[in-house]
């Protein structure tokens, strides 16, 4: 329901000088005809609250203070959105497998990304998890047995120390 200029008057008991004020300290037009019911919420209630309560003491201190909340509101709905955005993609990561993982990882690193730590940790934490419940069911002991298994039928890979150098060995042909 847009609001106009007497209605706020009324709605208010403000002069129209008062309202004028509160406009122009709320940076809305005041050669509109009608102002949304959201401009009146988020901006002129606000400043007319903060009077009513003796907060301020001048419209500049009352625009002040109003885009101050603002711009902190924006912020925290941009943090906001921004922890969905990387808890997302931490369920996501999470789902796959660790190689997967690992290279969505190292790309977000290679790119400075702020968010590879989180992930990263969130990552490890779940592999752990994953990993100790494969651990305490036997799975993950039949896993790597049966992959040492598979790996010894194809290629055999001896190390050689020597003289502090490791080095490998041809792979022997089956």
């Amino acid at each position: 329901m847009p609001f106009s200029k007497q209605d706020l008057q009324d709605l208010y008991s403000l002069t129209l000088e008062e309202v004028e004020q509160t406009l122009t300290s709320c940076n809305l037009d005041l050669d509109s005809e009608d102002y949304s019911e959201a401009e009146i919420e988020q901006k002129f209630t606000r400043i007319r609250n903060y009077f009513e309560r003796e907060e301020v003491s001048s419209y500049l201190e009352a625009k002040k203070r109003l885009f101050q909340e603002l711009a902190a509101e924006q912020s925290q709905l941009q943090q906001n959105s921004s922890d969905r955005e990387v808890e997302s993609l931490v369920n996501l990561i999470e789902s796959l497998s660790p190689g997967q993982a690992e290279k969505i990882i190292k790309r977000l690193e290679a790119r400075g990304s702020a968010i590879s730590d989180r992930i990263t940790a969130a990552f490890e934490n779940g592999l752990i998890t994953q990993l100790t419940s494969l651990a305490k069911s036997g799975e993950l002991d039949r896993r790597i047995n049966k992959s040492l298994g598979e790996s010894r039928n194809t290629i055999d890979i001896e190390v050689i120390e020597a003289q502090d150098q490791p080095l490998l060995s041809q792979p022997k042909q089956p």
